[in-house]
């Protein structure tokens, strides 16, 4: 299986893909597989600590097999703003959930708090 692709070039809105990758489980070693899918959005300018980029909103979504007795797959949602200019992510917005089945009806959505990286210091290259 391949690595996990963060972008799959040429990058454009509308542009989407897929994959499934296998993953280890760095604690045990034991071989995840997660499956992927992503989308590139629209074009933005975002302000990050760094500085001012016109970016390209990509969303992806991953869902690791893992899961248990008690619980769906934990889908993890990632908002990338891809700058070309950085040829990476000035801002990443990282979301997860799961279902856990021991709650009651309607109540079982399990979400967990979001994560914020924003790029704080660029250099271009020479």
């Amino acid at each position: 299986m391949p690595a996990l692709p963060l972008y799959r070039f040429p990058l454009q809105p509308g542009a989407s893909w897929a994959e499934n990758v296998r993953a280890a489980d760095p604690e045990g070693g034991r071989k995840i597989e997660i499956r992927l899918f992503a989308k590139a959005l629209k074009w933005e300018e975002v302000t990050v600590p760094a500085g001012k980029f016109m970016t390209l909103k990509i969303r992806r979504t991953l869902a690791p097999e893992e899961s248990g007795e008690f619980r769906s797959r934990t889908i993890v949602t990632l908002l990338d703003w891809y700058s070309p200019q950085t040829a990476g992510s000035v801002r990443t917005l990282c979301d997860w959930e799961f279902q856990d089945t021991r709650r009651p009806r309607g109540d079982q959505l399990v979400k967990g708090g979001r994560v914020r990286w924003d790029l704080t210091g660029y250099t271009p290259a020479k």
